[in-house]
């Protein structure tokens, strides 16, 4: 599915608000200014809806990366932690990577997923499946993690029974990273909602001052079609509220609340 356009999205906000094409709404300020705002609030709404669902929808499959990050010990603690990549917004699910019947983590020697300065990298092939098959006869397999609360953290570990083991590993999260038991998990597959990209509207003035716009030049925002009205809408309302149009801003306003 196609990314939409910012150029394409320009020109149709612009005819949704009944204003001449003529650069009434400034490219390279007003417009990729509440682009981007927009973006950054539509993305934040809905991670607010996938928290009551859980579900990837088509609309933020854009932003779900999956990376494979290592762990590392924590001197007296009986847990690991895996940094979050730098991208890192919300969290889809956890695995850990372990040999079947084994109480050992696979051996993933011939996939660089770590820079050298020892920095989870995001997992660069296309096709995530093509490590499970190269790996299938060493028996590697990927075991689901169970998600608990930080504040019941201390007391999952320390409970004789409930406790994060091989056949049921536990995972919480904190400003350090992921923390993850049992002690010896090397390294978890982590999926998760990125940072979206923000978008750069770039172009040249004709003569008329004629705006010429430079596709090579310019950024796309990560979004797909599946979005386009919704997002118009939300511009519409940006727009509404710098020329100060209160009627408009809340003919918008009932727009969107329709739609979603």
């Amino acid at each position: 599915m196609t990314a939409i356009d910012i150029y394409d999205i320009w020109q149709k906000l612009m005819s949704l608000c009944n204003v001449q094409q003529n650069g009434q709404i400034r490219p390279q300020t007003d417009f990729q200014n509440w682009y981007n705002t927009v973006n950054t609030e539509m993305f934040r709404a809905k991670i607010a809806k996938f928290q009551l669902g859980q579900e990837v929808t088509d609309e933020l499959a854009p932003f779900h990366s999956s990376v494979i990050v290592p762990t590392r010990a924590v001197i007296g603690r009986n847990y690991m932690v895996a940094p979050y990549p730098a991208d890192y917004e919300y969290l889809i699910d956890v695995r850990v990577i372990r040999q079947k019947d084994e109480n050992a983590c696979g051996s993933l020697e011939k996939f660089p997923i770590i820079d050298k300065g020892g920095v989870a990298v995001k997992y660069q092939d296309p096709d995530y499946a093509v490590l499970t098959q190269q790996f299938s006869q060493m028996g590697i397999v990927e075991k689901t993690v169970n998600v608990v609360e930080a504040a019941k953290w201390g007391g999952c570990l320390e409970h004789p029974t409930k406790g994060p083991t091989w056949d049921n590993p536990k995972a919480t999260q904190d400003e350090a990273g992921i923390k993850v038991g049992p002690t010896g998990v090397q390294a978890i597959v982590l999926d998760y909602f990125h940072t979206p990209a923000e978008a750069v509207f770039a172009y040249t003035l004709g003569f008329g001052d004629i705006v010429i716009y430079n596709s090579g030049a310019s950024t796309q925002l990560e979004w797909t079609s599946v979005i386009e009205q919704e997002f118009l809408l939300r511009l519409g309302m940006k727009y509404a509220s710098a020329i100060g149009d209160n009627v408009l801003y809340g003919q918008f306003e009932k727009d969107l609340q329709l739609l979603v």
